[in-house]
């Protein structure tokens, strides 16, 4: 193990602190042109004045760094598994797969820190001695919330990805677990919109597997502000707990199937994963009905029954080019088909009806 770390950190370390040092460069630009605190007249006659929030939120920006890590570390970590030669190496490494696997793993969870947290530093010391309006000391709840919510999309991600065959549909299968959030989301929302039901447990209707990092962002970017009104309009509770309930699962399996199954022979197979293709297109694609039918109303209220039935065959269409890539051929298979033509009928039926 000790060989396979120094050839690994002799690898990949120069690497990571050229991009830690271009993201660094990147927050100094950020934090020298910033918008920070500002006064405004009441515009009573008097000499009174307010402060107001700066239009610069540093934590979306910050999130917006780790959200790209845990996107492409997990890509760069595992695509060995999808290479013949690449995987025969490592393979052949005097180290058990589960042990390469969790290295692996902890390994890519270190270049996300390595590159996040100088960059939280100079964002904190830098709004510290500027903005003496601002109440930094959130900054250390970011830093709790950032990077745990990093580490369990980290690892979400990462289960996805290396639950593929090829390179393709590891990608691809990380696109179609971060939309499962989004579509199932934004259904429960719009159901619950439908039948009258406003709460503070979930914010707006659009939904993506970073948007309670991006709305707890906003929220204490605006309490440390001291704009309580502001933050209280981004809570997201429900989102965020069915998040952290995927993210457990993910890990649980990414140890369950890597310590059992992981053999090189299934090297650009298809990739049969149960929570691949064969689940996540047709949820997608009942729950893309549902969500499609409120996307013309809320545009216009005059939106046609033809422009909604045109976006549900455009669903329609992407369930069925996904099973193409899937099976790697125009022609797919009976049970493709089957599977397919259940959920257009489901997803009409819900759309039409819930």
């Amino acid at each position: 193990m000790k060989n396979f770390l120094n050839y690994y950190l002799k690898r990949r370390l120069l690497a990571v602190i050229i991009v830690a040092i271009g993201f660094l460069i990147t927050t100094s630009i950020l934090l020298y042109n910033a918008e920070f605190i500002s006064y405004k007249p009441l515009g009573d006659g008097t000499n009174n004045i307010i402060a107001i929030p700066g239009s610069t939120n540093m934590f979306i920006y910050l999130t917006v760094m780790i959200s790209s890590l845990c996107i492409v570390v997990p890509i760069l970590e595992f695509a060995f598994k999808m290479k013949r030669r690449s995987i025969d190496l490592y393979y052949s490494l005097p180290i058990k797969r589960i042990k390469l696997y969790l290295l692996k793993y902890l390994l890519g969870l270190g270049e996300i820190l390595v590159i996040f947290l100088p960059n939280w530093i100079v964002s904190y010391i830098w709004t510290s001695s500027v903005a003496t309006l601002y109440s930094v000391h959130f900054y250390w709840y970011y830093l709790v919330v950032a990077i745990a919510f990093g580490i369990g999309i980290y690892t979400y991600l990462t289960f996805f990805f290396t639950m593929a065959n090829s390179l393709i549909d590891g990608i691809i299968f990380m696109v179609m677990g971060a939309c499962f959030l989004a579509f199932t989301m934004n259904v429960i929302c719009a159901i619950c919109i439908k039948n009258g039901v406003v709460n503070n447990i979930f914010y707006m209707r659009n939904y993506f597997i970073f948007s309670p990092l991006f709305n707890f962002s906003q929220e204490l970017y605006y309490i440390m502000c001291g704009d309580l009104e502001g933050a209280a309009i981004y809570r997201n509770i429900l989102a965020l707990v069915l998040i952290i309930l995927q993210c457990l699962g993910a890990g649980v399996g990414f140890f369950l199937y890597h310590a059992r199954k992981n053999s090189a022979e299934l090297v650009s197979d298809d990739s049969n994963f149960i929570l691949g293709y064969k689940t996540m297109l047709p949820i997608l694609v009942i729950t893309g009905f549902r969500l499609l039918k409120s996307i013309p109303v809320a545009v216009s209220a005059s939106a046609s029954v033809e422009s909604i039935s045109a976006l549900w065959v455009v669903v329609a269409l992407l369930g069925y080019f996904g099973y193409c890539i899937f099976r790697r051929s125009f022609r797919i298979k009976k049970e493709d088909i089957l599977a397919l033509s259940l959920s257009i009928v489901t997803g009409v039926l819900i759309a039409i009806f819930i």
